[in-house]
């Protein structure tokens, strides 16, 4: 029997019927075991956002055969999606406020490895944080925007 691996599917698109039972299905197709999954719907954008974790077998060009083969399924629902190896670690750009307690989270989650991620960089628009020994490499002048702005975007 092939060593277990895990894999991490992410994706976001239109809303609709019969996308999580997609998903499901083609991994169930690919004798794959869904170790953890989670959706949010938001309602007021009508996007669908899920993130899978799943395991099975091992083969040399796993990844490859089933990027290929989800592309149809991700096809039918206009989704944008991501497939990688669990524990890849993903870079990161944190862009922090004054207040610094989440960004103090988020780097003790990647130190413990809770968070498989690589800050390249911390963004602020304070300069509170030049403690963190030159990882602040830009300061972002705040900008304001009207609701109707942020709307837009």
């Amino acid at each position: 029997m092939s060593e277990q691996v895990r894999h991490v599917l992410t994706l976001q698109c239109p809303e609709g019927i019969g996308i999580v039972h997609a998903v499901t299905g083609f991994l169930v197709r690919q004798q794959r075991t869904i170790v953890e999954l989670k959706q949010y719907d938001d309602m007021s954008a009508g996007r669908l956002f899920l993130r899978v974790d799943f395991a099975g077998d091992g083969a040399p060009d796993l990844l490859a055969t089933m990027r290929s083969e989800f592309s149809e399924v991700a096809e039918q629902f206009d989704m944008e999606w991501q497939l990688r190896e669990r524990g890849e670690k993903t870079k990161v750009l944190i862009m922090v406020s004054k207040f610094d307690h989440c960004l103090q989270d988020l780097l003790f989650r990647m130190h413990s490895g809770d968070l498989p991620i690589e800050v390249v960089g911390v963004a602020s628009n304070h300069p509170d944080h030049r403690s963190l020994g030159g990882m602040v490499r830009d300061r972002i002048p705040p900008t304001f925007r009207s609701s109707k702005g942020h709307q837009s975007l």
